[in-house]
């Protein structure tokens, strides 16, 4: 979503809309439409400098704070 680079989904971190806000979803578990970036910062810049997330989850997006998200997965 951010650099475009095809890639297999497993060595993707999964964000979805909660609320309007992006949310991690490391379990990959919550329900909605998902969006995959790499977990890297400049990936995810250019998603964020994009307005990919509104794309994806096709709907406004309220706030998207990089703080508030983690970029480990779980096992």
């Amino acid at each position: 979503m951010g650099c475009r680079q095809v890639v297999a989904q497993s060595a993707l971190v999964r964000f979805a809309s909660v609320d309007g806000r992006v949310v991690s979803d490391p379990a990959r578990s919550l329900s909605g439409r998902g969006a995959w970036l790499h977990p890297s910062p400049d990936c995810w810049s250019v998603a964020v400098q994009r307005n990919a997330f509104a794309r994806a989850f096709r709907t406004q997006i309220k706030g998207i704070d990089s703080k508030e998200l983690s970029w480990q997965r779980s096992a």
